[in-house]
């Protein structure tokens, strides 16, 4: 801003160079203000020249960008796969990424492997040495592609055991030793027979009491479709050939 007065010999007159000087902030001041909206026009009140309303703007909106790009770091930090599919987790890191440029914090292809191996669970540690094991360098696309292919045979290979329901129970996939033969007679009950508040009950679904007398199940167990027992207490699931309750002869 140039003075406002000339001085000479005593002698106080209003200097032309600042009436131009005014006249050009003061357009510039209107094209600011009419480009705002009503929100950020609250804040110029009482602001006089086109320079305290730039700054104002800047200010605000500078510490905008930087909560945002705080945000979007944090949660680039903490994004976890969890119960997310592969294909949903891949792009929510893309997203935060490209939000970081936006705010003008570009994120390397190297952080953004990091990233995402380490929202990645353990049944992903197979990929996550085969990847830090490499000494070439590795691309975010060559990993997504990594990913998706290991998750199509994750999902194979937990559909692959089934039971005889169409679901896929995790207390009857148990495994047992090598060299050995499943013995039902091994396990405790005595056999297919378990004691049950002093009377038995078979696989076939039914229950004698002491006194002789057979009442009827009100359990059925979804492995075998036995009576008085579920799949925990059920025999069958120590039993890696058994494929349904024609397996065996009760």
């Amino acid at each position: 801003m140039p003075p406002q007065y000339n001085e000479k010999e005593g002698q106080k007159s209003i200097n032309p160079t600042f009436i131009s000087w005014q006249r050009q902030d003061q357009l510039l001041a209107s094209w600011l203000l009419s480009s705002l909206s009503d929100t950020m026009l609250v804040l110029m009140v009482g602001l006089n020249t086109s320079r305290e309303i730039w700054h104002t703007l800047e200010k605000n909106f500078a510490s905008q960008s930087r909560a945002k790009f705080m945000q979007y770091k944090l949660q680039l930090q903490t994004l976890r796969k969890a119960n997310m599919s592969m294909r949903e987790y891949l792009s929510k890191i893309k997203a935060c990424c490209d939000n970081l440029a936006s705010a003008g914090h570009i994120v390397s292809e190297e952080d953004q492997i990091l990233h995402i191996l380490s929202g990645l669970g353990s049944e992903y540690d197979p990929v996550m040495v085969s990847i830090t094991s490499k000494v070439d360098p590795f691309s975010v696309s060559d990993l997504q592609t990594i990913l998706l292919s290991f998750e199509s045979r994750l999902e194979t290979s937990s559909g692959s055991i089934i039971s005889n329901d169409g679901s896929q129970p995790s207390l009857n996939t148990m495994t047992t030793t090598p060299g050995r033969s499943f013995n039902p007679s091994n396990t405790r009950g005595r056999g297919f027979y378990q004691s049950f508040r002093g009377g038995r009950f078979n696989t076939r679904g039914g229950y004698r009491g002491r006194g002789g007398r057979f009442q009827r199940a009100k359990i059925e167990c979804q492995l075998c479709h036995g009576n008085n027992h579920t799949v925990d207490k059920c025999w069958y699931r120590f039993d890696p050939n058994y494929n349904g309750p024609n397996t065996h002869n009760s």
